[in-house]
């Protein structure tokens, strides 16, 4: 086992920073109490990474930035992120745990838990996000929105994974849509329950889409002032929620489950 512990960088980086390519970051057992000026409190990629796995990143921060665990910069690449945790990490403006600006693949088996950031307190993703299976995201705050997941680009699927007990101050106490942005998949727009459209012409997305959207999943015990469990902002997307749970989420204003605007 490996530990990169209590380093600081100035700028991006704080445990280690990357522009170039790494093949594997295997069985660092913590990136634990790191801090960057910037982004990246634990982990900052510029480049590419083929796999992170078997690797907990906890109590790191971006004191003015993105990414308080790990930062995957814009045009940067993770193949693989996968069998691995993010606890208690703090980044000042997006993604607690994770901010996503450019291209993660696959997020298999990662947990996030009581995380925090002003928005997307377990994650931020700003651009694609191709494949989330088995995520375990509980516990992680925003003081704006998006209290488990601010998605500002594109998540194809979030399959068999738990979204509970995140909360956010404002919209999206378990997953917060915005403008233009999409889970699901790129050519369908709308949203389908369970493979019925309701109200968006007659097209029924998701019948032959089995593996975008948000499936097999459990969404519950979320907080918001509005969309406890899923607020989606006008133009934004979602196309599909099949075999999934929504329930005991709270909202102190509208859409204690799901917000839809128009």
């Amino acid at each position: 086992n490996s530990y990169i512990n209590q380093n600081t960088a100035s700028m991006n980086g704080g445990g280690l920073a990357n522009d170039g390519n790494i093949d594997k970051l295997d069985g660092f057992n913590s990136f634990d109490g790191n801090q960057a000026q910037i982004n990246g409190g634990g982990l900052y990629n510029g480049g590419y990474i083929d796999k992170v796995e078997n690797t907990n990143f906890s109590n790191n921060a971006a004191l003015t930035g993105s990414g308080g665990g790990l930062y995957n910069g814009a045009n940067a690449f993770i193949n693989y992120l996968d069998s691995s945790g993010f606890y208690s990490n703090m980044a000042a403006l997006l993604g607690g745990g994770l901010a996503n600006l450019g291209t993660v693949t696959n997020l298999f088996d990662v947990i996030f838990g009581t995380n925090h950031a002003a928005n997307g307190g377990a994650m931020y993703n700003g651009n694609l996000i191709t494949f989330m299976y088995n995520a375990n995201i509980y516990g992680n705050t925003a003081t704006e929105n998006g209290g488990g997941i601010y998605n500002d680009g594109t998540m194809q699927t979030i399959s068999n994974s738990t979204i509970t007990d995140n909360h956010a101050e404002y919209l999206g106490g378990g997953i917060y849509i915005a403008p233009m942005a999409l889970i699901g998949n790129p050519t369908d727009s709308g949203i389908a329950i369970n493979g019925f459209n309701p109200g968006f012409g007659a097209v029924q997305y998701g019948f032959n889409l089995p593996t975008s959207g948000i499936t097999g999943s459990i969404i519950t015990q979320n907080s918001a002032n509005s969309g406890g469990g899923i607020y989606i902002a006008q133009d934004g997307h979602l196309t599909m929620i099949q075999s999934s749970e929504l329930s005991h989420n709270i909202s102190t204003g509208a859409g204690g489950a799901l917000v839809v605007n128009g």
